[in-house]
Protein backbone atom coordinates (compact mmCIF):
# COMPACT_ATOMS: atom_id res chain seq x y z
CA UNK A 1 0.00 0.00 0.00
CA UNK A 2 1.32 3.62 -0.92
CA UNK A 3 0.23 6.45 1.64
CA UNK A 4 0.03 9.90 0.38
CA UNK A 5 0.55 12.81 2.31
CA UNK A 6 -1.15 16.45 1.45
CA UNK A 7 -0.75 19.84 2.78
CA UNK A 8 -4.39 21.68 3.42
CA UNK A 9 -3.22 24.64 4.70
CA UNK A 10 -0.13 25.83 5.94
CA UNK A 11 0.32 29.18 8.55
CA UNK A 12 2.48 31.39 9.19
CA UNK A 13 1.51 31.84 13.09
CA UNK A 14 4.40 34.17 14.16
CA UNK A 15 8.11 34.52 13.73
CA UNK A 16 9.32 31.37 14.60
CA UNK A 17 6.03 29.07 14.25
CA UNK A 18 4.01 27.27 11.46
CA UNK A 19 0.38 25.92 11.27
CA UNK A 20 -0.33 23.11 9.55
CA UNK A 21 -3.34 21.24 8.26
CA UNK A 22 -2.93 18.33 6.40
CA UNK A 23 -4.63 14.99 5.27
CA UNK A 24 -3.01 11.29 4.88
CA UNK A 25 -4.64 8.64 2.69
CA UNK A 26 -3.34 5.23 3.72
CA UNK A 27 -4.76 2.01 3.27
CA UNK A 28 -5.02 0.29 6.92
CA UNK A 29 -3.39 -3.57 7.25
CA UNK A 30 -7.22 -5.06 6.86
CA UNK A 31 -7.12 -3.46 3.17
CA UNK A 32 -9.39 -1.06 3.84
CA UNK A 33 -8.35 2.77 2.43
CA UNK A 34 -8.41 5.38 5.40
CA UNK A 35 -8.30 8.79 4.91
CA UNK A 36 -7.16 11.06 8.60
CA UNK A 37 -7.07 15.13 9.21
CA UNK A 38 -3.92 16.07 11.10
CA UNK A 39 -3.03 19.64 12.59
CA UNK A 40 0.76 20.32 13.62
CA UNK A 41 2.11 23.09 15.13
CA UNK A 42 5.98 23.41 14.38
CA UNK A 43 8.69 25.78 16.19
CA UNK A 44 11.24 27.01 13.53
CA UNK A 45 15.19 27.83 14.14
CA UNK A 46 17.62 28.36 12.20
CA UNK A 47 15.34 26.94 9.43
CA UNK A 48 15.07 23.61 10.88
CA UNK A 49 11.63 22.39 12.96
CA UNK A 50 13.04 22.43 16.59
CA UNK A 51 9.77 21.55 18.00
CA UNK A 52 6.47 19.83 17.18
CA UNK A 53 3.02 19.28 18.15
CA UNK A 54 0.54 17.38 16.44
CA UNK A 55 -3.05 16.38 16.46
CA UNK A 56 -4.70 13.69 14.41
CA UNK A 57 -8.40 12.71 14.50
CA UNK A 58 -8.42 8.96 15.66
CA UNK A 59 -12.12 9.14 16.01
CA UNK A 60 -12.49 9.71 12.03
CA UNK A 61 -9.71 6.97 11.76
CA UNK A 62 -11.49 4.56 14.37
CA UNK A 63 -15.18 4.99 12.63
CA UNK A 64 -13.59 4.50 9.01
CA UNK A 65 -12.37 1.09 10.19
CA UNK A 66 -15.52 0.30 12.03
CA UNK A 67 -14.55 0.18 15.12
CA UNK A 68 -16.71 3.03 16.82
CA UNK A 69 -20.34 4.14 15.46
CA UNK A 70 -21.01 6.85 13.20
CA UNK A 71 -21.22 10.32 15.56
CA UNK A 72 -24.55 10.85 14.86
CA UNK A 73 -25.18 7.45 16.71
CA UNK A 74 -22.73 8.73 19.01
CA UNK A 75 -24.58 12.08 20.18
CA UNK A 76 -28.23 9.88 19.73
CA UNK A 77 -26.60 7.62 22.77
CA UNK A 78 -25.75 10.99 24.75
CA UNK A 79 -28.98 12.49 24.03
CA UNK A 80 -30.78 9.25 25.87
CA UNK A 81 -28.44 9.17 28.88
Amino acid sequence: SEDHATIDHIFDVGEDMVLTIGTLTSTHKSGKKVSTQSVALDKIADGKVVESWYLWDRLGYWQQLGLVPPTSELMKKLEQM
